[in-house]
């Protein structure tokens, strides 16, 4: 399929990310005519794509200036981040908002970084650092990493649930739902800013993961939203290519495990 127009253009945001099309539609590329060799794609990084025209680049200006602000704000204004507050300060009960809130949190992050990675924006930086910080401060409470605060504050279900019970897995409490968020939010912040902070909080949560997820004997835990798979997948790549990472995030890494999870997934 050669020389159409959409190849040119751009999509928008998927959870709240924009989304380029040379990474998108990689399986429209990759399709070939009759007698036609195999073509070897490669994703282009959103840092190389720029987008200027009459019609997406209003839109990119609002997403940036308008909603993410709103999301943010609304966020505080509704106790998303209290409740990793609460966490960090070892309180119980009190939990605001769903339980997959915190997911909802993480995929922000993961928008803010997009657009940090194509056009830096100190502000935008220093706000989600300290989102960030507030993060970690609730996962480093727990001795396995373990942040999910509907469950750490009410007892929104449980951690897992092994075989997936109902109300006690992702169909309700989201446990794997929003440590795959917590995933892919870290991966994206760490590939715009260089910043480890939220990669660490990621990495133990993932190790954890990996040590008791999985065939047997480990447990048949797995997702219930299309989330965990992607991200674990990003988390092994971004270990494999970057090895010296693993000094830099001083936390024991066998990226293989992250992508074994996924393929059980």
């Amino acid at each position: 399929m050669r020389n159409r127009p959409w190849n040119r253009l751009s999509l928008p945001l998927r959870r709240g990310r924009l989304l380029a099309v040379p990474a998108v539609l990689l399986g429209f590329a990759g399709l070939t005519e009759a007698g036609d060799a195999p073509v070897a794609l490669t994703p282009v990084p959103i840092r190389d794509v720029r987008i200027d025209d009459a019609f997406w680049s209003p839109k990119i200006a609002v997403w940036r200036a308008t909603t993410l602000t709103d999301v943010f704000g609304k966020f505080e204004t509704h106790g998303a981040f209290r409740n990793f507050d609460r966490v960090a300060a070892r309180q119980s009960g009190g939990h605001q908002g769903e339980p997959w809130w915190d997911g909802l949190v993480y995929e922000t992050i993961t928008g803010s970084a997009d657009f940090l990675a194509n056009h830096p924006d100190p502000k935008l930086q220093a706000q989600v650092d300290g989102y960030i910080s507030r993060i970690a401060a609730a996962a480093a409470v727990d001795p396995d990493g373990y942040v999910n605060t509907g469950v750490t504050l009410d007892q929104i279900g449980v951690r897992w649930s092994d075989p997936p019970g109902k109300g006690f897995d992702d169909g309700f409490a989201h446990t794997v739902y929003n440590a795959g968020c917590l995933v892919e939010a870290a991966v994206h912040y760490y590939r715009a800013t260089g910043r480890t902070e939220l990669l660490k909080v990621a990495t133990r949560m993932a190790n954890y993961m990996s040590v008791i997820m999985g065939p047997p004997p480990r447990q048949n835990i797995v997702p219930g939203h299309a989330i965990s798979e992607l991200a674990f997948v990003e988390l092994y790549q971004l270990y494999r290519d970057e090895p010296g990472l693993k000094e830099k995030v001083g936390l024991p890494v066998a990226e293989s495990d992250y992508l074994k999870l996924a393929e059980f997934w």
